[in-house]
């Protein structure tokens, strides 16, 4: 799976650094530039598991007064997401969109690359779209509820 990854990353190519964790798993580094910053993306093959782990980080730690209001909000967002999800540590405020990927090593894996695609899109999408209504909670003090329907639907009445 290690290859297969770094094939793709070279083969869309995504720059990265690659590192080992602490149980020698590959960690893929990269990051994207979005609307409201560059996001650090992490891609974690867990050889143990046979999964990977696709984090797509927040440039901001969420402040320990704020992390209820934020907590809600991702509860919120995450209702109808079925794929991935917004998470939040409340250790130490780190905030990120998290997709994983089962896959069957003894499988043919040629699917990992399509399945990586959306999965990184997904993340960086979501993470697009919420991201200026945890801001919105963060720095305006908008309820979760209102900062959630404003993220997703935008200014529009008609949609409100």
């Amino acid at each position: 799976m290690e290859e297969l990854l770094e094939e793709y990353l070279k083969d869309s190519e995504i720059g990265y650094h690659k590192d080992y964790d602490e149980d020698g798993d590959p960690i893929f580094n990269m990051e994207c530039t979005l609307e409201h910053g560059d996001f650090p993306i992490f891609v974690i093959n867990a050889r143990e598991y046979d999964s990977v782990n696709l984090y797509v980080k927040s440039p901001i730690k969420i402040p320990e007064p704020k992390r209820n209001a934020v907590a809600e909000y991702i509860t919120r967002a995450n209702y109808h997401n079925y794929e991935g999800a917004l998470m939040l540590d409340f250790d130490d405020g780190n905030l990120f969109y998290k997709t994983a990927l089962r896959y069957d090593p003894k499988a043919d894996l040629e699917h990992i690359p399509y399945q990586l695609s959306i999965s990184l899109g997904l993340g960086m999408d979501e993470m697009e779209t919420h991201f200026p209504g945890i801001l919105n909670v963060l720095y305006k003090d908008m309820e979760p509820s209102q900062a959630l329907t404003k993220a997703e639907y935008g200014s529009n009445a008609k949609l409100n």
